[in-house]
C-alpha cells in the first residue's frame, strides 16, 4: 500500500484505546505483508518490520501526550504518560533490534555466498581453464615433430623421373 499514507492520526478516544495491549491499532492503514527474501533451499528470511508493530503505539502515546498537555491534565502526564513513552520506546527498540538482528543474518549470509562464489570459481578454474603458455608450447612442440616426420618421410620416399612417369 505505497499510495496511500500508512496511518491515519487518531482521535483522542482512538489514542485511548489503542494503548489498550488488548486492541488492535485502529489507525493504522498499512497491511501487515512480509516482505521476504530468500537465502537458502526453503529458508526465507523477512526483512521489514510493519508500521503497526513498530510506530502504533507510539503515535498514540504521542497524541494522548498532545491531548493531556492541551488539556492541563498534569497527573496523567506525569504517572501514566511516562509510563506508556517507556513502553512505546521499548516497543521501538525491540522492533530496532529485530530488524538489526535480521540484517545481521543477511549480512552473514551474504558473506558466505560471496565465499562459496569465489571458492566454486577457483574449483571451476582448477578443473576447466587452460593454462595458456602451457597449451602454446604443446601446440609449438606437437607442430615441430609433425613438420620433422613430414621432412623425414619426404626424404625417405624421394619421387624419382621413372616414379613420376609411371
Amino acid at each position: 500500500r505505497t499510495l496511500s499514507p500508512p496511518f491515519r492520526a487518531p482521535a483522542v478516544a482512538e489514542a485511548d484505546a489503542v494503548l489498550d495491549l488488548n486492541q488492535p491499532p485502529a489507525y493504522y492503514l498499512g497491511d501487515a505483508g512480509k516482505l521476504e527474501v530468500e537465502t537458502g533451499r526453503g529458508v526465507a528470511v523477512p526483512y521489514n518490520v510493519t508500521g503497526d508493530t513498530a510506530l502504533a503505539r507510539a503515535l498514540a502515546v504521542v497524541v494522548r501526550v498532545r491531548e493531556d498537555l492541551r488539556n492541563g491534565n498534569v497527573a496523567r502526564l506525569g504517572n501514566e504518560d511516562l509510563a506508556l513513552i517507556d513502553q512505546a520506546m521499548d516497543t521501538l527498540l525491540n522492533a530496532r533490534a529485530e530488524s538489526g538482528a535480521r540484517m545481521q543474518r543477511l549480512e552473514r549470509t551474504r558473506d558466505w555466498l560471496d565465499h562459496q562464489e569465489v571458492n566454486l570459481r577457483a574449483l571451476l578454474s582448477e578443473t576447466e581453464d587452460v593454462d595458456i603458455a602451457r597449451a602454446i608450447m604443446e601446440l609449438k612442440m606437437e607442430e615441430n615433430v609433425f613438420r620433422l616426420a613430414l621432412a623425414s618421410g619426404a626424404r625417405i620416399i624421394q619421387p624419382t623421373l621413372m616414379d613420376f612417369l609411371r
